[in-house]
């Protein structure tokens, strides 16, 4: 039986004076003062599954019995209860106003959003970024097999993008199929920066390899891009003299090239970290070596056979004072040399 919120008795509402407390933008008015998710029941179900998850990721079960800890129903001023099935319909009616959005006639929540806390000021730069999720079920619009960041082997997945103002508060999100490669997210990210936002002067930062050429030669007209370039795109500028080792040093460097600007430096802690990387593999790899020359090494000692060492030479397997089996220097080397 699902449950349902009916009644508001308070039991705590200590978190939700606090959520009201940071909602609050400057001037005294908060999102439910400025209708930016709509109005009515659906706007205060809304801003309720936003609290439920500052409260206690869950699921809509749990966010209903939720509400009734916290009185939700009264903090809210909500004229009705609720049960799961109304916030899974709300997630819904979140989905399609999230980004509707008709010149003059109809603006989604992200822009309303969006003009509530920026006014008439336009960021100038934006950070983009994508990341994904697995699902365990199978019932799922945007669910493919893709490059699975959570090492979810055998599970499908979503692709989400986001898109941050310069201070790095969000400003808006959508979800890919999971099979969608990092690169053609960015298209689409344009156009919501210069059609959904009506910027025209701006900045996007966007991770390694996701800024590719081809987006590059579409970038409308006062659209700039901050990338990181790719390991093979640096040989090849090496290769064509444009840029040196030595310029990579803890100091800036700037080239210009093309009409694109390189800023180089040397990073001391990646390198440091890509040294005990080296490091790590070396050992890694003499391990594997030495584990599988032992029982080697076991095999020709039982069989009273020789070990052939590096020179030529044979050096013969002897028992251990541990116990294990040994070696002369020559034999030992030899043995590792054939391994590897």
């Amino acid at each position: 039986m699902a449950a349902s919120v009916r009644t508001f008795a308070a039991e705590d509402t200590r978190p939700l004076k606090v959520f009201f407390q940071l909602e609050c933008v400057p001037g005294g008015k908060g999102i439910r003062d400025r209708g930016g998710i709509g109005e009515g029941f659906s706007r205060e179900a809304a801003l309720w599954q936003v609290m439920a998850r500052v409260i206690d990721q869950g699921s809509r079960l749990s966010a209903v019995r939720l509400a009734q800890v916290h009185a939700a129903g009264d903090v809210l001023d909500m004229k009705r209860g609720f049960d799961e099935n109304d916030l899974y319909d709300n997630l819904s009616w979140l989905s399609q106003n999230q980004a509707r959005f008709v010149p003059n006639e109809c603006e989604g929540i992200e822009r309303k959003l969006f003009e509530a806390r920026r006014g008439d000021k336009k960021p100038k730069l934006f950070l983009y970024d994508v990341t994904s999720s697995y699902l365990e079920g199978e019932q799922n619009h945007f669910d493919e097999y893709g490059y699975n960041r959570d090492g979810k082997k055998g599970k499908k997945q979503v692709v989400i993008g986001m898109l941050c103002d310069e201070s790095g508060e969000p400003v808006s999100t959508k979800v890919f199929g999971g099979n969608t490669q990092d690169p053609k997210t960015f298209e689409s990210l344009v156009k919501k920066v210069l059609g959904r936002y009506g910027c025209t002067e701006v900045t996007i930062v966007g991770d390694r390899g996701m800024i590719k050429t081809t987006h590059i030669e579409r970038l409308p007209e006062g659209f700039h891009y901050i990338t990181a370039i790719t390991r093979p795109q640096i040989e090849s500028l090496i290769k064509k003299g444009v840029l040196q080792l030595g310029l990579f040093e803890e100091k800036l460097c700037e080239i210009k090239e093309e009409g694109v600007r390189y800023i180089l430096r040397r990073n001391p802690i990646r390198a440091e970290e890509m040294a005990k990387t080296r490091i790590s593999k070396l050992q890694g790899i003499e391990r594997c070596i030495e584990g599988r020359n032992v029982p080697w090494l076991s095999e020709r000692a039982s069989e009273g056979v020789g070990i052939e060492g590096a020179g030529g030479g044979k050096g013969k397997a002897q028992e251990t004072e541990a116990g294990g089996v040994g070696a002369d220097k020559g034999g030992v080397r030899g043995a590792e040399d054939r391994e590897r």
